[in-house]
């Protein structure tokens, strides 16, 4: 019940961290028993929401990212980007003329289809 009421906000993952984190608590305990304990379990929820702190990865959830996209010609693109640009495109490979292509491409479905005569 301990775990349940103190781990709101902690995903699938660090709840099973908790576990291991107490079970571990309580193997390493100096006693015959190794039962896990409620303060092994809050000792852990602490030790995780801590580390998850430190991290950056906070529990409270933030504003989604947006993302722009903008076509930009290839005119437009910065000198360096614009070299590497006239490389990859140097040689025809990403031209969009149908010349280029028509020798890998077959023109007719009968080009696929091997004669069956």
């Amino acid at each position: 019940m301990v775990l349940a009421e103190q781990s709101e906000g902690l995903a699938g993952g660090d709840i099973l961290n908790v576990v291991k984190l107490a079970a571990s608590q309580a193997v390493a305990r100096d006693s015959d028993s190794c039962k896990v304990l409620q303060t092994d379990i809050l000792n852990s929820i602490d030790q995780v929401r801590t580390g998850k702190q430190r991290i950056g990865s906070t529990i409270s959830h933030s504003k989604p990212i947006s993302v722009k996209e903008t076509i930009v010609k290839p005119e437009e693109l910065p000198p360096d980007a614009k070299k590497r640009y006239d490389e990859a495109t140097s040689d025809g490979s990403l031209t969009n003329n149908r010349a280029s292509t028509s020798s890998t491409y077959p023109e007719k479905l009968s080009d696929f289809i091997p004669y069956q005569g």
